[in-house]
């Protein structure tokens, strides 16, 4: 189950992580912005506990609550 920071999701509430065709991983690379002078804009990039930088990753989820709502995101 995905959820922010530990909370529990509420009850009925069916998360799905999508595929996308022919892959075998759900996450992948976001783009980045990069200016007329070549500087990546930092916002889309994620720096890790440990100083580490990285591009920022998504994944597709379909959200199913009880047949009352579904709806893609992406994460």
């Amino acid at each position: 189950m995905i959820t922010q920071q530990g909370k529990k999701p509420p009850d009925g509430l069916l998360c799905i992580v999508i595929k996308r065709h022919h892959y075998t991983h759900p996450v992948f690379c976001l783009p980045v912005v990069v200016d007329d002078d070549g500087v990546i804009d930092e916002d889309h990039l994620f720096t890790e506990e440990d100083g580490h930088t990285r591009q920022r990753r998504g994944c597709f989820v379909e959200l199913d609550l009880e047949l009352a709502y579904v709806g893609y995101l992406v994460i």
